[in-house]
């Protein structure tokens, strides 16, 4: 188990991990091979790969799928780089939580005798509806 203070110090280590991930974005880079449908073309044997390849960035934006080609080059080498630092940002985030939730057990006051269970607090009594009158006032029995 470690102490609070080597965990701090792992958070600290990911906190300045994390503001070194550069330039980010969702989505994920792809390669894509295709047939044109030309009878006489190269593409059309069965052992040909087809046209490409072409790179596309994918992503989701609002429940919907964006797709963008990419141009090989600095274009393509920039896209996946960033990409390459999102997944490293939600990795990092993911570390930080972790190592948040063994300090907050850690703590003074996390113990198994500290810990209670809450309840909801309960609605004030009222009587059964066959008690009350159209004005909401109780009636007597």
């Amino acid at each position: 188990m470690q102490t609070i203070e080597e965990l701090e110090r792992q958070r600290s280590h990911l906190y300045q991990d994390l503001a070194q991930s550069g330039d980010l974005r969702r989505g994920g880079v792809g390669v894509t091979y295709r047939r044109c449908g030309r009878a006489n073309c190269a593409c059309a044997d069965p052992d040909h790969p087809g046209h490409g390849p072409r790179h596309r960035l994918t992503r989701s934006v609002d429940g919907k799928t964006e797709s963008k080609q990419l141009h090989p080059g600095p274009e393509l080498e920039k896209v996946t780089r960033e990409v390459a630092n999102h997944r490293r940002f939600v990795t990092l985030s993911q570390q930080i939580v972790e190592v948040n939730e063994q300090i907050c057990e850690a703590r003074p006051g996390a113990g198994s005798a500290d810990r209670r269970r809450f309840r909801s607090p309960q609605p004030p009594h009222r009587p059964p509806k066959s008690c009350l009158s159209i004005s909401g006032r109780v009636l007597p029995r």
